[in-house]
């Protein structure tokens, strides 16, 4: 940003003006209003360039600034059942090919953590049972529930697709593939062209970068 310099009687203010130099004491009245002038142009021009640059900073951006999501695994999970949850990691990985990633971290209190957190008992209620629930925390990160008592025999890996697609903002949708609402293990093997198709418009990704399953090479 460009400093207006103060042109009264007593002269230029030093260091100031400096594409538009003020006239000295003396000097014609029609010089000391092309000075003027040429002030207002310059404010102008600087404000109008502040405008711009504040316009650009509030459209969206081609270019999506790589993340990484740390991931935590709490309580009483089995070795099994913590590969799962790395192999879900893993798979999601390969899909976004390096614009974001999950990483399996020790666990710390270091704040903006999604923590997987084993729940030996679900809470009693009279909906359809939830197999897992996501939640974020307003100072960052957030929790993600697995109740292990509901699990039986489901696919603990299909299941934690489906829930870090919820970390990663990913919206119920429609009544088949991975983010739909209701648990189906034929359906909920890998990330979907769907699921792929939704993280890809949220985070402005080039969707024909990303491998969701089903594409040749996968």
């Amino acid at each position: 940003m460009t400093a207006v310099a103060s042109c009264g009687r007593a002269g230029p203010v030093h260091g100031q003006c400096q594409l538009f130099r003020c006239p000295v004491q003396g000097l014609a009245h029609h010089l000391l209003l092309v000075c003027l002038i040429g002030l207002v142009l310059l404010t102008v021009v600087n404000l109008f360039g502040i405008a711009e640059s504040a316009k650009a900073l509030m459209l969206p951006t081609a270019v999506f600034i790589f993340s990484i999501f740390a991931v935590i695994i709490v309580g009483p999970f089995s070795n099994d059942q913590q590969d799962s949850i790395r192999q879900a990691a893993g798979e999601w990985n390969r899909t976004l090919n390096g614009h974001i990633r999950f990483e399996i971290r020790p666990i710390t209190g270091a704040p903006k953590v999604w923590a997987v957190t084993a729940v030996l008992k679900s809470r009693v209620n009279n909906k359809d049972e939830e197999l897992a629930m996501t939640t974020t925390l307003q100072t960052g990160g957030g929790l993600v529930f697995v109740y292990l008592d509901r699990l039986g025999s489901r696919n603990l890996e299909g299941i934690m697709l489906h829930e870090f697609g919820h970390v990663l903002g990913l919206q119920h949708e429609g009544t088949r593939g991975l983010m739909a609402a209701t648990y189906n293990p034929y359906d909920q093997k890998c990330v979907d062209y769907a699921a792929a198709a939704q993280a890809a418009r949220l985070y402005n990704l080039p969707l024909q970068e990303l491998k969701w399953c089903g594409e040749s090479g996968r």
